[in-house]
């Protein structure tokens, strides 16, 4: 075989290990969150408590705050606590 049909099989068998190592990580990965999840729920906690990741209603209202002025009387808003949060 030359060297560069060398070279070659052996970056594809490289390429192919890579990916079979990327794809059990990512198994391994999402097991992990399920099981976290599945953990929390029993006990009902928070899988991922953290203050770095907002949730959908954070953004949600600092989305609509974000776009008072084009929207000031909020209608179709009509949970008064909403409201607040927004403004």
């Amino acid at each position: 075989m030359s060297r560069l049909a060398a070279q070659v099989a052996a970056s594809r068998k490289a390429a192919k290990a890579e990916a079979e190592e990327i794809k059990q990580k990512q198994a391994f990965d999402n097991r992990y969150i399920a099981k976290t999840i599945a953990r929390a729920k029993k006990t009902n906690g928070e899988a991922f408590p953290t203050e770095d990741i907002e949730s959908l209603t954070e953004l949600a209202y600092k989305v609509v705050a974000k776009n008072f002025s084009l929207y000031p009387d909020l209608n179709g808003v009509d949970d008064e606590n909403i409201k607040r949060e927004i403004v």
